[in-house]
């Protein structure tokens, strides 16, 4: 099942983007996480995405990235989140 991020993964959406991506916890078929689009990234939205890879280990979900934005790329490799959260 492939999960489209939004262009902007800030603050402001942590809470809507949190909800969704909660939805796909449960059992079914590996989730692709596109992120292709993402634009514009913070400390927040780095948090949610590490946060919910966690989550979907402990539930032995399968989760893989589909296409990821240099954006996304540099901003948690300047976290140093690049391996956490699977990008490298």
């Amino acid at each position: 099942m492939k999960f489209e991020l939004p262009a902007v993964l800030d603050i402001a959406s942590v809470d809507e983007l949190k909800a969704r991506l909660d939805a796909l916890l449960g059992p079914g078929e590996p989730v692709e996480l596109e992120a292709g689009q993402v634009g514009r990234v913070d400390a927040s939205g780095l948090q949610l995405l590490a946060a919910w890879l966690r989550q979907a280990r402990a539930a032995e979900r399968c989760v893989r990235w589909g296409e990821v934005s240099a954006e996304l790329r540099a901003a948690a490799e300047l976290m140093d989140l690049t391996e956490y959260l699977t990008l490298a």
